[in-house]
Formats: C-alpha cells, structure tokens, sequence
C-alpha cells in the first residue's frame, strides 16, 4: 500500500519537499486512511499535514459526532484541524442547487480560504480507484464525452489524490492494518443517492464477471485519459489556426477531423459563457458544415458569413459593414479602414501600355478617362456587384471574394473605387472591364494602397 501511494505521488508530482498539505477530512474510511498516510509519512515526504472538515449539518447527532471524531484523530495524530459549519439544507434551497453540490461548493470555497496566499499548498482529497469507477459508469450511463471517460484526474491545479490508485477493499486493509477507526454516513448505506445505486448494485455484479474490475477500468481510464490529454493538445492549435479577429474561419473549422472540430467548438461556446450539451454542440456543427446560423442560449446567436463565425445578439444586422465613403483625387491621399489610398494620373506611353493590357496587369491601373463622375473609396456594402477585368461576368462581391479565397475577417477592410457608375476597382481584384486600359487609353491611373498605423 505505501508503494503504491508514493508510486502515485510521484508518477503525477503531487507533492515537493517544503509542501503544506491539507487533507479534506470527512472522518470516513477513505480519508481516515489519507490522513494517516500523510501524517505517518510526512518526515520521509519532506511535508507539513494539516486537516479541514466540514459539519454540513444535514444529519443532525451524527453530523456532530462526525467532527467530534475527526477532532479527536487529528488530536491523536498531532495534526492541525480547521473545521467549519454550514446549514447546507437551508443554503442548498437558496441557491437553488443539489445537496451534493452545494456542500462541494461549500467544502471547495473552505479549503480555498484556507489556502490562500500560499504557493506551496496542496490540498489532497481522498478520492479512490473505486470512486473513479463508479465516475466513469455515471458518466457513461448520462452520455458522457470522452473528458467525463477519463473520469476523476490524479491533479488538478493544486488539487491531489493520493489514494486515485486504490480499491476500496485495499482501503478497509490497510484500516485493518493499522488498527484505524472511521465514522460511516448513514446516507451511504442507501440508495437514495445515484453512486449508491452503482456502488451497492453495479460494481458487485462486475466483481462476479471479474474480480479485478476495478483494476482494468482503471486501465481502460488511464487510457483514455492520454489519448484525451494528446487531442487536447492537438485541439489547442487547432483552436488557434481557425481564430480570425473578431470570430473564426468556417472553412478551416469545417476541414478540422470530428474529434478536433468537436472540441473547438466546445471551447468557443465554453469561452462564450454557455452551458454546453450534446445537442447544442451539434447544431452548432451542423451550421458549420451548411454555412447557415444557430439559435443559442442566453439570447445570443451564432451566424456563419462569408466564410466567417461570429456569436451576437439574435437581432441580426449585416454582417457586412455599411462602408465608410470618402471623396478620392489624383494626388490627394486618403485614410481610411486602417489605410492609405492614393491615386495618380499620367499619360498612358505605348510601352508601359502594351506591358499593362498584354501581361493583364490591371491589379493596380486603369484608364482614367473611362471615370464617370466623381471618385470615392470606401469598403464593401450589401448589394455591392462587380465585373472583374477581361471576364464577361458580373457577380457579388461575396461570390468574388469566396472565389478568390479572400480571408473573410479582411473582406470589411477592403478598398472599393467607386464613380457615379459603381464600383472601378477592388483592393485584390482589380479594375473593372468598364475601366480596363486598352490601345486607346490615353490617361492611366495608378493606385497604392498602403497599411498605416494609429
């Protein structure tokens, strides 16, 4: 048993010489066992032990002789013990949760308290393989993903679990052993609550198809749980290649495997502040991969737009912007949507002609005399349609740019030439035929666009 606990600390660095350890101490069996470990084993450990119980005042006399106990064991052991009282019945009623979760709520805030301001405290909890058993067919019986597979995890931040790789038979040996006594909640004797269920009905008929069940679930869970930590990794890059500026890319999302793309989409809606289900990751992917929107909870919608993902309010606007709109002259540079545009003029030499209308270099030139009106630059509107140069087809500017693979978080940044006409040129694509240059152009324009800083 003592092999076996220093194995577990070390294999998952629980514990460094000149650690605070504080034990959740219930009084039961588990942590009885956890308690004297620690205390046993402090000196070789190179660690100070001390103990926190709660009295959650549920089960009235034995709630009291509960702490009683635990005040006496720690006494015993020469361990410091903080202990603490709350009325969990009437605060579970205000704050409208589960007796369960709010006494972990409460037991967690407590150990916090205790803990804060120092670094080289962990607090150890006596969780065992047996109670990761009974996690993982919970979780499994309610349709859990693969995160609720791996069950409870050894550490978590400053959390540690010391006992995560013994039964609870290797327990109630080591009690034996060692002359221990425990208290015993009366509410784990029934099946009132739903581990009970598994604990006194589940877990004994997989002892009959196999005695040492809990020792390859245990297998089974460690599995899963690197397999997990490995696609978790592999999910945190991939969160980040799909973000863009203000939302994600549909497209690289909608190429990422299943696995990824599930777990992408769980972190997006977990960092938008949503209660994640089965059922809203689904819909969400399903808008993905149509390119359409999803209702969401908290009034909030998500919406799939030229290639891009943004969560909003459920009154739409466009997701294109209403382009600002400045008047443009030869000469003259213009600031706008984080640039600087400027236009200039000059006689069109048979040369620099031939060069432009031959190698269709019409990216940044055309003929000026071919304006109708006036000049403006602005970004793109809803409507905005376009005919590129040399191509006998007028499209809009979201088939354009998908065509084009334009990045759809640069698309509202793009500069549009405009006449009284419409649209001359597009930041990326070009002239338009109407303003092409040709043998007859006299007057070409040239356009620089350049990116500025604040």
């Amino acid at each position: 048993m003592k092999s076996k606990i220093l194995k577990t600390i070390h294999q998952f660095n629980m514990l460094s010489k000149g650690d605070r350890v504080l034990v959740a101490f219930s009084g039961g069996a588990d942590s009885v066992t956890l308690l004297h470990f620690l205390a046993m084993n402090a000196h070789e450990l190179g660690i100070t032990v001390s103990a926190a119980h709660v009295n959650h005042m549920l089960r009235g006399d034995e709630s009291d002789r509960d702490e009683q106990f635990c005040y006496d064991f720690c006494d015993a052991l020469n361990v410091p013990l903080y202990i603490k009282s709350v009325d969990i019945n009437a605060l579970s009623k205000k704050q409208k949760l589960s007796h369960e979760t709010c006494a972990r709520n409460v037991r967690y805030d407590f150990f916090g308290q205790i803990t804060a301001g120092a670094d080289n405290y962990m607090i150890a909890t006596a969780h065992t393989l047996s109670d990761c058993c009974e996690t993982l067919l919970l979780n499994l019986a309610r349709g859990s993903s693969m995160t609720g597979l791996r069950s409870i995890p050894p550490r978590r931040g400053k959390i540690i679990r010391p006992l995560i790789e013994c039964t609870r038979e290797e327990i109630e040996d080591y009690i034996a052993q060692n002359g221990l006594r425990y208290v015993t909640d009366s509410t784990n004797l029934t099946d009132e609550y739903t581990r009970n269920i598994i604990r006194h009905n589940i877990i004994p008929v997989l002892h009959e198809i196999n005695r040492g069940a809990e020792y390859s679930i245990g297998r089974a869970i460690s599995s899963v749980r690197r397999d997990e930590e490995y696609l978790d990794l592999l999910s945190e890059t991939a969160f980040s290649d799909c973000r863009r500026d203000g939302g994600f890319d549909a497209e690289a999302l909608s190429r990422l495997p299943d696995s990824l793309r599930f777990r992408v989409i769980k972190k997006l809606l977990s960092q938008s502040g949503f209660e994640l289900s089965y059922e809203l990751i689904l819909s969400v992917d399903r808008a993905i991969k149509e390119n359409k929107s999803a209702n969401l909870p908290l009034g909030k919608k998500l919406f799939c737009a030229g290639g891009a993902i943004v969560i909003s309010d459920q009154k739409k606007t466009s997701p294109q912007k209403t382009g600002e709109c400045l008047a443009l002259s030869p000469g003259s540079p213009v600031r706008i949507a984080g640039k600087q545009i400027y236009i200039s003029v000059s006689n069109a030499d048979n040369s620099r002609k031939e060069q432009i209308i031959y190698k269709k270099f019409v990216n940044n030139h055309f003929d000026y005399d071919m304006i109708k009106g006036n000049l403006y630059v602005r970004t793109r509107r809803n409507g905005d349609r376009f005919r590129p140069a040399n191509r006998n087809v007028t499209k809009s500017l979201k088939k354009l740019f998908n065509e084009m693979k334009t990045d759809p978080f640069q698309r509202d940044s793009l500069l549009l030439l405009c006449d009284d006409d419409g649209i001359v040129f597009i930041e990326g694509a070009g002239c338009c035929e109407r303003v092409k240059p040709t043998e007859k152009t006299k007057n070409l324009c040239e356009i620089k666009i350049n990116a500025i800083s604040d």
